[in-house]
């Protein structure tokens, strides 16, 4: 099954599923993969996953921010995504964040 976290690490930003008990130094990220898996109850039999996956990423420096986004679309465009990217300021915390949303099929065993 895909390993997401693993994936997103080797950006250069670290990430971690829903959130940090500690934020680390910017740049840094999260994200959520709900599941939707179809197929046989056999464990060794093929299945259809759909994951609908948001990723955020934070970041002090807008500009900073800007090659965060630059490498996740990078990321999509390389897995042949469809997506959505979305930036914002985040006053309460007084830092920029950028959003990637996408939902995609994986399929895993003999299908």
């Amino acid at each position: 099954m895909l390993d997401l976290k693993a994936e997103l690490n080797e950006l250069g930003i670290p990430f971690e599923p829903i959130g940090w008990i500690k934020a680390p130094a910017y740049p840094y990220g999260i994200f959520t993969d709900e599941m939707t898996i179809r197929g046989s109850d056999l464990p060794s039999a093929a299945k259809v996953i759909t994951h609908n996956v948001n990723i955020e990423v934070y970041h002090k420096e807008y500009d900073q921010l800007l090659t965060a986004r630059d490498k996740l679309a990078a990321w999509a465009d390389y897995r042949a995504l469809t997506y959505r990217l979305r930036t914002l300021y985040m006053g309460d915390e007084d830092h920029y964040c950028v959003t990637l949303a996408s939902t995609f099929t994986e399929k895993k065993g003999m299908i």
